[in-house]
């Protein structure tokens, strides 16, 4: 009794540098999985998605950085 879980994630980052002091890029995301549910509830989750993101840095001050990224 249990569980069986199976996933594949795969990530790719475009990038670009803004000057010296700052660089912000994209995310592209995909994932698929399968879990096998083997208890008192027998059965099988599919599950599949993708995501796309946005995300940047860059130094306010010289030992202060402010990131961020949003989804």
């Amino acid at each position: 009794m249990g569980a069986t879980k199976g996933q594949f994630n795969v990530t790719m980052l475009l990038e670009r540098q803004f000057g010296a002091n700052a660089l912000g890029g994209f995310a592209l995301g995909a994932e698929v999985g399968r879990t096998r549910v083997d208890t008192s509830l027998d059965g099988t989750i599919d599950r599949g998605g993708l995501s796309l993101g946005v995300y940047g840095a860059g130094y306010l001050a010289q030992n202060l950085i402010l990131g961020g990224y949003a989804v």
